[in-house]
Formats: structure tokens, sequence, C-alpha cells
């Protein structure tokens, strides 16, 4: 099995806690590295603000416009027309 091509966001105040556990960047970082290790092609994006769960949900931070940013990248390596 092929990993397809990877688009990372990942908000670095994704709290973490013993209580409730959610993904570090650390984690992000590491899969970023071990995509490109493995010649995957990937992008990642990191936002300063966003918390967990960010979803579709609109914020007042730039993290709210993933969407547009996930639609960009998928015109850019071709997986939907410009």
């Amino acid at each position: 099995m092929e990993t397809p091509p990877t688009l990372l966001i990942h908000a670095q105040n994704d709290p973490v806690d013993p209580v409730d556990p959610v993904d570090p960047v650390e984690y992000s970082l590491l899969y970023y590295a071990a995509l490109k290790k493995h010649k995957v092609p990937v992008e990642m994006h990191l936002y300063a603000e966003g918390k967990h769960a960010f979803e579709l949900r609109r914020t007042e931070f730039p993290i709210t416009n993933w969407p547009e940013l996930a639609e960009k990248w998928m015109a850019t390596i071709g997986v939907i027309k410009k």
C-alpha cells in the first residue's frame, strides 16, 4: 500500500494533558519527517492558535481558513481542477 500525498494542519496550542490527551505538535513534526524520508509528497502548516478539533467552525484565528488552503493544495497537486 502506498501513502497518498498528505496535508498536515496543526494548531500549536492544541492542549495536551493527562485527563484529555490529544496530539502535541511534535507528532505532526515526526509524521512530516517520516513522510519526507519515504518521499511521500507532504505539505505542513502550523498555526499558533486553534486548539483541538478546529474542524469547519469559523474563528477569529488564521487557522479558520484551512479549508481554502486544502482546496488550493489539492488543486496544486492535481487532485482537483484549479
